[in-house]
């Protein structure tokens, strides 16, 4: 029942669990918890609605006992924490903030085929490496977007 690859998200949790305690400071994450909730977990369960029941173009299988309605249980507190940990992490100025940008989704779009390669994840043909690229680029610049506007109040 719990194979490896299943084990790769509660891994991932885990990991993420981690490094947002030991990185960012208990007053702080407070403040960026809230945004990880709403810009990663639930623009992950929307965006997990819209490409795999509206568009399917995208598909979860394989989760064993974190299946729920299609969708992973673990991959909204994923995406909780990694954009909690994106936030946290923005430079402030430069034109560093693009490259960093650009890496994150670089990165999720890598663990996307990672997802894929184990037999957690599928997608058709040519949905990947661009269009699933933009979608999770659009995601954090969404989020960047977001975050920045509601902290210059």
């Amino acid at each position: 029942m719990f194979t490896p690859p299943i084990l790769l998200y509660p891994a991932l949790l885990i990991t993420l669990t981690i490094l947002v305690l030991f990185l960012i400071p208990r007053s702080e994450l407070r403040d960026y918890l809230p945004y990880g909730i709403v810009l990663g977990g639930l623009v992950d369960v929307a965006l997990t609605w819209l490409l795999q029941d509206v568009f399917r173009v995208i598909r979860f299988c394989n989760l064993g006992v974190f299946h729920c309605s299609g969708q992973t249980v673990l991959s909204p507190l994923a995406w909780t924490l990694v954009i909690t940990l994106y936030l946290y992490m923005w430079p402030q100025t430069g034109n560093l903030r693009y490259a960093y940008t650009f890496a994150w989704a670089v990165l999720a779009t890598a663990f996307g085929e990672v997802l894929n390669n184990v037999g957690l994840f599928q997608y058709v043909a040519w949905f990947y490496p661009i269009p699933l690229f933009l979608v999770l680029l659009g995601q954090f610049v969404f989020a960047t977007w977001i975050s920045e506007r509601s902290r210059a109040d």
